[in-house]
């Protein structure tokens, strides 16, 4: 949702230009004026503040160090949080180009790749540093599906989206 309240809010409005530069393929553009550098360095920022949080509450509790799959001393946390939002945002790129390609028009449902295309590109990018047992993935996968009707569905009832799903 970072990229989506960087749009609302007109966050950094210098870089709200479409990350295909306008470019086309085949008659159509790459990605569309919804997919901006804005939105990606935003997600960006996201991510590390979010990381940040999770690797300070695991530092500070022991009981999330017992269940938790991660030992973030195990990694260089900016470098871990550029891999997963480059995951979670390519995900969300390579969908794109897939719906343009298919006519289907920005924010309008895509079922069940609106809800997978962040956590499959983000656990791809994870396999670069780490290999967790398959539970955890399926896990994602499962919370991936759940959580991104209830956020569409929130972002709706704030007038951040168009479609409630």
């Amino acid at each position: 949702m970072a990229p989506v309240f960087a749009a609302h809010w007109k966050l950094l409005p210098r870089l709200d230009k479409p990350m295909d530069g306008g470019k086309l393929w085949r008659g159509q553009r790459l990605l569309g004026d919804h997919k901006t550098i804005r939105g990606f360095i935003v997600g960006w920022l996201a991510a590390l503040i979010f990381v940040l949080v999770q690797a300070y509450i695991y530092d500070q509790s022991s009981t999330v160090r017992d269940w938790y799959p991660i030992d973030f001393s195990d990694f260089n946390l900016v470098l871990w949080a550029t891999l997963l939002s480059l995951g979670a945002l390519g995900g969300d790129l390579v969908k794109s180009f897939f719906k343009r390609r298919l006519n289907i028009a920005p924010g309008k449902p895509w079922v069940p790749f609106d809800q997978t295309d962040y956590v499959a590109g983000t656990l791809l990018a994870s396999l670069a540093v780490i290999v967790l047992p398959l539970r955890y993935y399926l896990i994602a996968a499962v919370l991936g599906l759940v959580l991104h009707p209830i956020s569409t569905f929130l972002g709706w009832i704030f007038k951040l989206k168009d479609t409630p799903i």
